[in-house]
């Protein structure tokens, strides 16, 4: 995904893999509530161990 970026933008895009904390760290530092940093962090977590269900369902 971050090649596809940098070709449309002609930016380079670097992805960067952080932990569940400094993930809610940074969201918390740039002014998002602990509580729902928590909560992001937490799906965050689950997709990444369990894979997302979206198959347009209900």
């Amino acid at each position: 995904m971050a090649e596809i970026i940098g070709k449309v933008t002609g930016q380079p895009i670097q992805h960067i893999s952080l932990s569940d904390e400094e993930l809610e760290v940074g969201m918390v530092h740039a002014g998002m509530p602990e509580e729902y940093a928590d909560m992001l962090a937490g799906l965050d977590r689950r997709i990444r161990e369990n894979g997302s269900n979206n198959e347009g369902g209900d």
